[in-house]
């Protein structure tokens, strides 16, 4: 909204008395003055002349205000107009700077309020029109809103900036016909505005007019080359349609124009995510959630992308915060079940995956961490249940594969456990831990023989290593104590790990 300068009327009666020739001047730099400063400086002496009756020091005091506020000291701008109304209660541009000035800090109803007091006195001043229909809009009151527009476009049928107003609000009250005519309006009368072809864009977009849609936005970027918000409305639209590759380069030209542009991260961390290149993502979602902390889709889409990056850990910070927004949110208790499950704490882990389940999470990695867990408790028969149902979302679920066989091997079900160790040793061929387990399966059920178990043997043979001691054994060539000594290993890790 520009702003409406005070002129300094009474100069000419000022200048006839040589004595006051320096207020005349102060009060003339005042208003003529275009360095901000200079102006303040020139108006606070003409304010504080005595030679300054009280109507051209009103008209000073609006002119101060005027700078104060372009310097962004917007309260003090507010003083200086409503000392300017104390002084001259009938000056219109002393109400209509303290409404802009309103407009600045939000309090649209203050504002409004001193839009009407400007149009009482002036019933067709066309730009208080538009700022009241601002307010009005911000507002929701949106009739009034149009009213506003209405009423300012007949003041002035060349401010492009009603139209464009009218525009949006009727886009807002569903009127989407009335708004593509007034935006078509803005268009023609401004050829190259980068707002309207934006917003036009925008409205063809929800209306399914992707060509035409793309047409504007792709308009208001050769407008204004600088337009962030074209370039992440084209890049949200070739999303849509599946181009990838020119949506990217949208994101990355916005990003170089806008490095401070934080949806514009948010949008290039998803397709970024939809690549594959999580690490990428996970840098883009780092900004967003440093200016947004409270931002929990990114949270989320942040913790996922650490998951499958297999870096849990680097996902726990984000828990705590997305539960506390959305306390079931299923993922969020997901991973905090399997750090849980990582950490030992099972009974907890149990916990945490009863969440994410009751809260409509059918991720089979529910049911499989939880059946693990169930597992280690020594709750076979609920282990087996957990596995059924990750097993029913994916059959081809190893750890829900080899984990049931466990189950059922640990409870006497040997010949039940033979098809799950063969099916998930199909997808892991080279896994010694599920060979060595079918053999034993096989071996209880009294089928099978050593062939595979020396296939076994000789794949680790080849690498060195746990646990090849066991095969030894159970191939006879092997001892007890050679088992033992590589179970006490030096180092806790893989100690850890060589235990049966």
């Amino acid at each position: 909204m520009r702003q409406i300068h005070a002129y300094t009327l009474m100069v000419t009666m000022l200048s006839s008395m040589a004595m006051a020739q320096s207020a005349v001047d102060d009060a003339r730099l005042c208003h003529d003055t275009t360095e901000a400063n200079d102006r303040i400086t020139a108006c606070t002496r003409a304010i504080e002349a005595e030679e300054l009756n009280e109507a051209n020091r009103a008209v000073s005091l609006v002119n101060r205000g005027i700078a104060l506020r372009g310097l962004g000291r917007t309260a003090d701008a507010i003083d200086d107009y409503s000392r300017a109304i104390e002084l001259s209660p009938r000056l219109i541009s002393a109400y209509f700077n303290r409404a802009l000035a309103r407009q600045d800090l939000a309090r649209d109803d203050d504002a409004a309020r001193d839009f009407s007091l400007a149009l009482k006195l002036k019933p067709d001043f066309a730009a208080a029109h538009h700022g009241r229909a601002e307010s009005y809009a911000r507002l929701g009151y949106y009739q009034y809103a149009i009213d506003d527009y209405t009423a300012s476009i007949a003041a002035r049928p060349d401010l492009a900036d009603s139209y464009f107003g009218r525009a949006v609000v009727y886009q807002r009250v569903g009127e989407n016909a009335r708004a593509s005519a007034g935006l078509e309006k803005v268009v023609r009368m401004a050829p190259v505005r980068a707002d309207a072809f934006n917003y036009r864009g925008m409205l063809l977009a929800a209306q399914g007019d992707k060509e035409g849609a793309y047409t504007d936005f792709s308009q208001a970027i050769a407008s204004d080359p600088k337009f962030a918000n074209a370039f992440l409305n084209r890049a949200n639209l070739l999303l849509d349609v599946g181009n990838n590759q020119d949506a990217m380069a949208d994101l990355d030209r916005l990003l170089a124009l806008r490095p401070d542009y934080i949806a514009g991260f948010a949008v290039r961390a998803k397709l970024l995510i939809a690549a594959g290149r999580d690490a990428a993502a996970v840098r883009d979602l780092d900004t967003v959630v440093e200016a947004n902390p409270e931002d929990g889709e990114s949270r989320v889409a942040r913790a996922l992308a650490h998951e499958r990056m297999g870096d849990l850990a680097a996902a726990k910070p984000d828990l705590a915060p997305i539960l506390k927004s959305d306390p079931s949110n299923a993922v969020a208790h997901r991973i905090r079940g399997h750090l849980r499950v990582r950490a030992g704490d099972h009974r907890g882990a149990i916990r945490s995956l009863n969440k994410a389940i009751a809260s409509g999470g059918e991720d089979p990695r529910n049911f499989t961490t939880r059946g693990l867990a169930f597992a280690v408790l020594g709750d076979d028969r609920r282990a087996i249940k957990d596995f059924d149902q990750a097993l029913g979302h994916d059959r081809r679920n190893v750890a829900a594969l080899s984990g049931r066989a466990m189950a059922r091997f640990r409870t006497g079900l040997h010949a039940a456990a033979i098809p799950d160790f063969a099916k998930a040793l199909r997808q892991e061929p080279d896994n010694v831990d599920l060979m060595l387990w079918l053999y034993l399966s096989e071996k209880r059920s009294g089928v099978g023989g050593r062939k595979r178990l020396a296939a076994a043997a000789r794949r680790v043979s080849d690498k060195g290593g746990w646990p090849e001691a066991i095969l030894a054994l159970y191939l006879g060539s092997g001892g007890e104590g050679r088992v033992l000594a590589q179970a006490e290993h030096g180092d806790t890790t893989m100690r850890a790990r060589q235990r049966c």
